[in-house]
């Protein structure tokens, strides 16, 4: 029976492992188990690596773990390293391996002595910065008093407006006189825009959106695909007013099909003038791409036919056919408006804050509809003529005054600025301005010349003392008739200057040079 047993328990067994299922099942299990191990294994050594490091970086009176020197070894590493071992002074193992730790950084390594000292000679400590010690002297707080916060907010806001150079920003003296400033007060920062230590930039001074920046989300709003989430479903991207010009967002479609194709295909280097992909961080990023279609319209014809007439299966003439050359025109002609804006806007070293309210006008204008042809120009300055806008382009024109009103709205500081300038303070009505925009911006532009302070009105004590002392000698005048001092005379006959008084104008106080700037 005991034999009969053993056969039939041998038997069952290799009849198991003869099954090939049986074999894969088995290795299977294994193979997840020794990965399970392994990756346990792993865990427990990273653990016990980061606890000997902090508790090595602590240095406290009873440490859990203590370094011990490698008397024995000959080896030079171990003038750097020593080994990690108990209070007792026996080493610290687990899962068959030893630690080291390096003496001056305290990294710690897993070490077996079988497998050498070459990852302990790789090692290079993390040097300090030189200027840790400053670094540390600006990374702690201080009790600011808000002239302080104020003096460093107008050293930030003058900083921005004396350099505007991103590349060469860590040259510049605006930002030179701010770290001036900041190691004067001890001050720290974050990288945020609301940094504790200049809060007080918003409070001082008011926030102007910028126009460009305006004008790209009006583009990308019309232009640029969507997308919704429902239900924490996201659905596919799509254009918010396609069914108002289909043919024109398909065209758009079709035109960025072709430019991957041939990015993606290495045909560029095959054309005089290289297709340009949209970049959704690039202002005016389609006009550009649509535009280096209609520069090698005619080149990319003849290079896909050429390309189907080597290889059937590679015709893709299609991806150009399908793209109506004449809405191609027209979209990129209605586009370059709004690079022109963006360009006039964006100047480093002129002030543009003036010309907001022309530029918002003029591309308010230029969003009507036309039913007749009409004057254009180009980009360099010649002039051609337009035929009517077609349906498609009318279309987008009358989405594109919607989407400009609501996303754009001028503010009194830009209505301000328009009041001083000469060419424009008598053309507002022409913006499109209401009286009401008008006067609050006017009322925006005297309270800044208010705030300003009069120089002119203030005498020197040079010109007081000047005053004080007497002449020694004077001449007589006759008397003469007193003149009000708003009161000023022209007159071309000499005869009658000759008889007439002169009027004398005295200074105009600073009310005065308000009302006469504002009238």
């Amino acid at each position: 029976m005991e034999s009969s047993s053993h056969e039939g328990f041998n038997s069952s067994d290799n009849s198991d492992m003869s099954d090939p299922k049986r074999k894969v099942a088995l290795k299977s299990q294994d193979k997840s188990t020794g990965t399970a191990g392994s990756s346990a294994k792993t865990s427990d050594m990273k653990n016990l690596k980061l606890a000997i490091h902090t508790a090595l970086k602590k240095g406290e009176l009873n440490p859990p773990y203590i370094l011990k020197d490698e008397l024995e070894n000959i080896f030079d590493v171990w003038k750097s390293f020593a080994r990690v071992c108990f209070p007792n002074g026996a080493p610290v193992r687990e899962h068959c391996s030893g630690y080291v730790a390096c003496r001056q950084c305290l990294r710690v390594y897993a070490f077996t002595p079988s497998h050498g000292t070459s990852i302990l000679r790789q090692h290079t400590c993390r040097k300090e910065p030189e200027t840790a010690d400053l670094m540390r002297l600006l990374a702690t707080s201080a009790e600011l008093t808000a002239t302080q916060k104020n003096r460093m907010a107008k050293k930030v806001v003058m900083w921005c407006c004396k350099d505007l150079r991103p590349f060469t920003v860590a040259e510049d003296q605006g930002l030179l006189e701010v770290l001036q400033e900041a190691y004067d007060m001890g001050v720290a920062v974050d990288s945020g825009s609301n940094m504790a230590a200049i809060e007080g930039i918003r409070k001082i001074y008011k926030w102007i959106v910028c126009a460009d920046h305006k004008i790209a989300t009006v583009l990308t709003t019309v232009f640029n695909k969507t997308s919704t989430t429902t239900g924490g479903v996201r659905s596919s991207p799509f254009y918010r007013y396609h069914e108002f010009a289909p043919h024109l967002f398909e065209m758009i479609d079709n035109s960025k099909t072709l430019v991957r194709f041939f990015k993606q295909g290495n045909l560029q280097n095959s054309l005089s003038k290289t297709l340009r992909q949209e970049n959704v961080t690039q202002w005016n990023s389609l006009l550009i791409l649509l535009n280096s279609i209609l520069d090698s319209y005619d080149e990319v014809i003849t290079m896909l036919s050429r390309l189907a007439n080597t290889n059937q299966q590679a015709n893709k003439q299609f991806l150009v056919t399908r793209i109506d050359k004449t809405s191609l025109v027209d979209l990129v002609w209605f586009l370059r408006r709004f690079q022109t804006a963006t360009l006039k806007l964006e100047q480093y070293l002129e002030p543009t804050i003036h010309l907001v309210a022309f530029e918002r006008s003029v591309l308010l204008e230029y969003c009507e509809p036309r039913n007749e042809p009409y004057n254009g120009e180009d980009a360099e300055g010649n002039n051609f003529t337009i035929s009517s806008d077609s349906d498609d382009i009318a279309v987008i024109k009358m989405l594109m005054k919607d989407v400009l009103r609501e996303k754009w709205i001028l503010e009194d500081l830009h209505i301000a600025a328009t009041l001083l300038d000469p060419w424009q303070k008598e053309r507002l009505d022409r913006f499109g301005l209401s009286e009401a925009e008008v006067e609050q911006g006017k009322n925006c532009l005297q309270e800044f010349m208010y705030n300003v302070k009069d120089s002119s009105v203030e005498p020197s004590e040079e010109h007081v003392a000047a005053e004080g002392k007497r002449p020694t000698k004077r001449r007589k005048k006759a008397p003469e008739k007193e003149i009000p001092d708003e009161l000023t005379l022209c007159s071309t006959d000499e005869d009658e200057e000759k008889d007439l008084p002169i009027a004398r104008t005295g200074p105009l106080t600073l009310p005065q040079r308000i009302k006469k700037e504002l009238s």
